[in-house]
């Protein structure tokens, strides 16, 4: 156990290594692409409720609701059982009042992918793309604004996996 440890250790090393070219743009410029990847999240929020309640039943945005209610939860329990955490990436000022110390949490990262994985079956093609491509944008952000760890990683799988479930269920 202790070798995985230190493989892990030497994993997340090497990660911070290849996105440490942040710190050489200037904080500006880091902080207007965080700012338009979370006003992006917000807008997909929107557009998925609406879209799903324009194309699909009051069903499919209740087993949204709940895959991104369980989604938030298993990335949080996830998160409290896995505290390897290596170096910040870069520093980024709180925008859009979404984050103190960073704009988006595991839970919210899980919660907005389980809602994009829930409801994308119900979507036209260019929106489902949309949204996979705003998960996406929002998972690079949590992973340049917050401290090195599977967390990113385990929160889009919690929130994939979660968000097909409840689809496959419901």
């Amino acid at each position: 156990i202790y070798q995985q440890e230190k493989d892990w250790a030497k994993a997340i090393e090497v990660a911070a290594a290849l996105v440490r070219g942040l710190d050489q743009l200037p904080s500006w410029s880091v902080t207007a692409l965080v700012a338009v990847a979370q006003a992006a999240a917000i807008v997909l929020v929107v557009l998925a409720v609406v879209g799903a309640v324009r194309h699909g039943t009051p069903r499919v945005v209740l087993a949204a609701a709940i895959s991104a209610a369980l989604a938030a939860g298993l990335a949080a329990l996830l998160d409290l059982v896995s505290d390897e955490q290596g170096p910040i990436v870069t520093d980024v000022d709180p925008v859009l009042g979404l984050g103190e110390e960073a704009p988006w949490s595991t839970a919210g990262l899980a919660a907005l992918a389980a809602l994009v994985a829930t409801i994308g079956p119900w979507l036209p093609r260019p929106l489902r793309r949309l949204g996979w491509a705003v998960v996406v944008c929002v998972a690079l952000m949590h992973l340049t604004t917050t401290p090195l760890s599977a967390g990113t990683l385990i929160a889009l799988l919690a929130g994939w996996v979660v968000g097909t479930a409840v689809t496959v269920i419901s």
